[in-house]
């Protein structure tokens, strides 16, 4: 077995320090780099609007084409001076935290290993690591830092979760503002057998905490103070009719006791429940989607579902700009567009026949080859590609920045998706004039 080296392309916002992977691959081109571009700016949609500038080195690989993908979308691109790292210090910080906390601590066997280990560490990165900058925030936080308040580190306890088969350990963002310590002093009080801020099956959450130990370095109590008033007690049971009142939330806004999920999820799971009972009452064909996939299409289509848009493409193994174009196959074909958009079968090679006559009058360049796969029907000179589905009908696609992205108009005529997917493209190059 030889070693090999991988590489990975990263991008960070400035302002919230959220960190983005764009691929890892061992032979990196310059067309490589403009699809990671293309797939980058479909997967941040339209928070594409908010970004105003692209920092990058001159490397050779950064081309053209690769600035073009981000120009599109108003981002001005600024070049860093020739040898000089301290000119993009953010970015450059963020490659040294990954070789420290994870690259330098996991042998990676090849590039489906390196981008599993990656996104999940990303995902810790963005949601869990706080930052200076944002006063101790993670990325992905909304809230207001919490009051500089203190406790004590011997009578409340930290739970602490293992992330890369425990080469990482999660925490509250206040076990990393200790600050006037030594690290050796921190980590050695955290190694101790018994320290409070170790897990300990053996003992009850509600035990008393062990008694200091006088041979162990004292540090000072600066982890913020957790609310332990006791939980209040239940309202009385309202009297409701449920013929004229519509349910709603309590408005309190402290967070359910772990392992709970939080009030942003209940909301969102009380909301779609809400959205599921009328759609049955409604017949509407959505309310039944037989597989997870295209009910999290489903749900991530709803206005309290598209916050969770990331956390359902990694529930199904998908980039996220793939569940944006699963959940636009929902919007047109339901159900059966979703598991089309997924899935390839084998179909008729008559039904492929008699849909190629049926196009064949409409193809801007009739003499070339039409190209078939399982249940496609690709037309590469018009970008247009046809897709059999399980309830018979043709659907629409066009291609946009390398990728098959799925159009209006899925019917059991062949000949009117081939012109509605010429149409949807007419119209997407029309946007992109104007």
């Amino acid at each position: 077995m030889a070693l090999g080296r991988l590489y990975a392309l990263i991008f960070i916002e400035h302002g919230t320090r959220r960190l983005h992977l764009a691929g890892v691959t061992a032979h990196p081109t310059a067309q490589w780099t403009v699809q990671q571009a293309r797939n980058l700016s479909m997967t941040l949609g339209c928070r594409m609007d908010s970004l105003r500038f692209l920092l990058r080195d001159r490397d050779t690989k950064y081309t053209d084409a690769s600035d073009a993908v981000f120009q599109a979308d108003d981002v001005q691109i600024l070049l860093s001076p020739p040898q000089a790292p301290k000119a993009n210090a953010i970015c450059e910080r963020a490659v040294g935290t990954l070789r420290r906390e994870l690259l330098d601590r996991i042998l990676i066997y090849n590039e489906a290993h390196a981008q599993v280990v990656l996104a999940e560490y990303i995902r810790h990165y963005n949601q869990h690591r706080p930052h200076q900058s944002r006063r101790q925030l993670p990325p992905d936080s909304t809230k207001p830092p919490a009051p500089a308040t203190v406790t004590d580190l011997q009578a409340h306890r930290i739970r602490r979760q293992p992330l890369l088969g425990g080469r990482i350990r999660t925490a509250p963002a206040a076990l990393l503002t200790l600050r006037g310590r030594a690290r050796h002093h921190l980590k050695k009080f955290l190694r101790a057998p018994g320290s409070a801020l170790v897990p300990r099956p053996d003992v009850a959450d509600a035990s008393p905490a062990p008694a200091p130990d006088p041979a162990r370095p004292s540090l000072a109590p600066l982890i913020p103070a957790q609310d332990l008033s006791p939980a209040m007690p239940l309202p009385p049971a309202p009297t409701l009719n449920l013929l004229h009142t519509r349910p709603a939330l309590d408005t309190r806004a402290d967070e359910p006791p772990p392992p709970a999920p939080g009030l942003g999820p209940l909301s969102a799971l009380i909301a779609d429940a809400a959205h599921r009972a009328t759609a049955f009452l409604e017949d509407s064909p959505s309310a039944v989607c037989p597989d997870p996939a295209s009910d999290l299409a489903r749900f991530v289509r709803t206005d309290h579902g598209q916050a969770h848009l990331e956390a359902a493409a990694a529930h199904l193994g998908i980039p996220p700009f793939q569940m944006r174009q699963l959940t636009t196959a929902f919007a047109h074909g339901g159900a059966a567009g979703a598991s089309t958009y997924l899935h390839s079968q084998p179909a008729d090679p008559d039904t492929l026949a008699q849909a190629e006559a049926a196009i064949q009058p409409l193809r801007p360049a009739p003499l070339a080859p039409l190209e078939r796969m399982d249940n496609h029907l690709t037309d590469t000179a018009a970008r247009v590609q046809l897709r059999h589905g399980p309830d018979g009908r043709w659907y629409p696609y066009i291609l946009h920045f390398g990728s098959w992205y799925p159009a209006p108009g899925p019917t059991t005529d062949p000949a009117a998706a081939y012109t509605a997917a010429r149409t949807a493209q007419r119209q997407r190059f029309s946007r992109l004039g104007t």
